[in-house]
């Protein structure tokens, strides 16, 4: 017997039992909803009974339970889809249509049949789903062996569509089977004459271990054994005082089970957050004798462990009641009231105000608790308590994980809305751009020794009519995607030629004015033909920095650009000097004139190796005879830490951000002032 019993708990940790348990927890909201509706329910009936949100109250909640099997079908079946690697959405839609074949089978044998549709609903898609899985494993059945235009999931659906319906034949036949043999069934399709000689006490014991074994299974108690409770008297007698309202008042305290006192044990006892805040939630639904969050969501159905006190709770509470009552310590209760009479309530109303039988449920609730504790903590003890789960589960969490990135990433028809949708919004800032003017600004570069302005960068900026300055950090990434950045590269070489030729016409002193060129310039020989043309009236009055990232898209082409620009007359800086990843060897491969040390290497002067390698990278271009400007430059500490070396110029907003075009001819004209903002 003891290993009958080993097997029956093994049974329990199968992915089988897991799908059911985490089926029935992926039930908590819709549940949360149901109780939510039965409870406004009662409380209407009783607060205001003539009231029309009585009738709508109570449609709700009759919909929402004739609903419960099919969610459960569904929830229970998308568990089992991930356990089988099938798309869970799909299969999970199939169980719910299998769910209504059962019921419509079902009813063919006669309406109390539907008192079993629960349990239907639990085994039904823990067996269907792998006969889903093991006629999709053959090949005849599939509608397409190659993912389609629409995508790989769209194949996976078409796929389904002969398994699902070969495995409905399989579902009918089987539950015409079962249909038939539900109908043989003598205690429910037959009479319940057997019950009316008996004692009231003997017909309330049976009562209540029958409702806890067909709940323990997934059959609504009440309901199948209605017959059976409509066998007790309503008042009580001088011999026997168990009535239907002693067994609502004091018995099923929190609904079958008397699962009141099993959450009073889960929020004393238990570890685990998830049972403890499935205990806290079925508090308000347990004063109305509703426990459907309990059963379903711990889950109580199925679970060996907690079968045992699920019986012994309401024999102990009617034993404990029917002592008390015919003690004469509490009085029998003359009102017949519904079982869903909150707690409290129903004694107190039910004894004529007696406040004795409230004590008497106070009694037997810590009675229950008392007798549920100990299986709870053994129950724990048995899963691990709140500890690491078991490895099994990472199957199905993979498996889970595994869909939704092929569901999100394989979608050909998601990417092509997105495309359209953030081209519509590119459209849209591109448009705004429209009314606003690009113009230059110039930041100055210094030599630090001399502080005598000996060059610029010329930088994008976009004005609107009020005068205000957007950066170009909001703007060139959009007009990069929208494949402008060689138009806009051209444009700013354009300005910049006429602003030199605008300073040289007023007989000013033109500094080197440096031109940023992107890489789809750099790798576009029309473009860079373009660039060259412009920059031909000035030689030796422009150069132009190139970031790495563009040097490495093509080395051929980049060298025969280098080439051309140098034609031209213009040097050649390569920008960011240091961020890439083969750096040093640029200087060898490409003929340039100089470099420009990223910002980062400027802000790392403050530690020893940051110095160690700022003063590493300025004596190989002093070596190499290269050109060095310093970006980034903040504060003066960073400039008392640069070497001192011939070419050697620094940008930053220690001297100035950028500037208009006559404000940065008005500051080159004289020697270079620490900007205002600096200390």
């Amino acid at each position: 017997m003891k290993r009958y019993f080993e097997l029956f708990l093994a049974a329990g940790q199968t992915t089988a039992a897991r799908s059911v348990r985490d089926g029935m927890l992926w039930l908590l909201p819709y549940l949360m909803i149901w109780t939510t509706v039965l409870i406004a329910d009662e409380s209407l009936r009783r607060l205001a009974p003539d009231s029309a949100a009585v009738g709508l109250s109570g449609a709700i909640a009759t919909a929402l339970r004739n609903l419960l099997p099919l969610a459960i079908w569904g929830s229970i079946g998308a568990v089992r889809a991930i356990q089988w690697h099938l798309p869970r959405a799909a299969v999970a839609f199939a169980c719910v249509a299998y769910g209504l074949l059962v019921q419509q089978l079902l009813a063919r044998h006669g309406e109390w049949t539907r008192q079993f549709l629960i349990v239907f609903s639990v085994v039904g898609p823990v067996l269907m789903v792998p006969v889903i899985g093991r006629l999709l494993q053959l090949r005849w059945t599939h509608l397409t062996f190659q993912a389609t235009q629409a995508g790989e999931n769209v194949s996976e659906v078409l796929n389904l569509v002969i398994p699902t319906l070969l495995a409905a034949v399989v579902l009918v036949a089987g539950m015409e089977a079962v249909g038939r043999g539900l109908e043989v069934l003598p205690l429910l399709a037959g009479g319940l004459g057997w019950v009316e000689d008996m004692p009231p006490l003997m017909i309330g014991a049976i009562y209540c271990v029958l409702n806890t074994a067909l709940w323990g299974v997934g059959v609504h108690g009440y309901y199948a054994l209605l017959p059976l409770l409509e066998a007790l008297p309503v008042a009580p007698s001088a011999a026997d005082p168990v009535t239907r309202s002693l067994l609502g008042a004091f018995v099923f305290l929190g609904g079958s089970g008397a699962t009141a006192s099993l959450i009073g044990a889960l929020l004393l006892t238990s570890r685990s957050r998830k049972k403890r805040l499935i205990a806290v939630a079925s508090i308000l639904p347990a004063l109305f004798n509703i426990n459907e969050l309990l059963l379903f969501g711990l889950p109580l159905i199925l679970n060996v462990r907690l079968f045992p006190p699920l019986l012994l709770v309401p024999l102990a509470n009617l034993m404990v009641a029917y002592g008390a009552v015919h003690l004469g310590w509490v009085p029998p209760l003359s009102v017949d009231l519904p079982f869903n009479t909150p707690i409290g309530l129903n004694a107190f109303i039910g004894a004529e105000g007696s406040y004795a039988a409230v004590l008497l449920q106070l009694c037997n609730l810590a009675l229950g608790v008392a007798i549920y504790a100990p299986f709870v903590m053994a129950w724990e003890r048995r899963a691990g308590g709140a500890g690491t789960p078991p490895l099994r589960s990472l199957d199905t969490s993979l498996s889970r994980r595994e869909e939704e990135a092929g569901f999100l990433l394989d979608d050909p028809v998601g990417v092509s809305q997105r495309k359209w949708l953030e081209k519509r919004t590119l459209d849209a800032r591109l448009m705004k751009y429209a009314d606003l003017e690009f113009m230059l600004y110039y930041q100055p570069k210094v030599d630090p020794l001399s502080r005598r302005v000996t060059g610029c960068e010329a930088l994008l900026r976009l004005v609107d009519g009020a005068g205000n300055i957007q950066l170009p950090g909001d703007f060139l990434n959009d007009l990069d995607r929208a494949g402008l950045s060689r138009e806009v590269d051209e444009w700013v070489m354009q300005a910049a030629v006429e602003q030199i030729s605008e300073w040289l016409e007023t007989g000013a002193e033109v500094p080197g004015v440096a031109v940023n060129i992107g890489a789809a310039s750099l790798m576009d020989q029309t473009a860079v033909q373009r660039l060259a043309e412009l920059a031909g009236p000035y030689p030796g009055r422009l150069l132009v920095e190139i970031t790495e990232h563009a040097l490495v898209a093509d080395e051929a082409q980049a060298q025969w650009a280098i080439g051309r620009l140098r034609e031209a007359g213009l040097k050649i800086h390569i920008d960011d000097f240091g961020t890439g990843y083969s750096s040093l060897s640029y200087l060898h491969r490409f003929d340039v004139d100089g470099i420009k040390i990223d910002r980062s290497f400027t802000l790392s002067l403050h530690s020893q190796r940051g110095r160690d390698v700022f003063s590493a990278m300025c004596r190989l271009a002093d070596q190499l005879r290269l050109a060095l400007v310093v970006e980034g430059l903040e504060e003066h500490w960073q400039l008392q830490l640069l070497p001192v070396q011939s070419d050697l110029t620094v940008q930053g907003w220690y001297y100035s951000k950028a500037l208009p075009p006559a404000a940065f001819l008005d500051y080159a004209a004289g020697p270079a002032r620490v900007a205002a903002s600096v200390g």
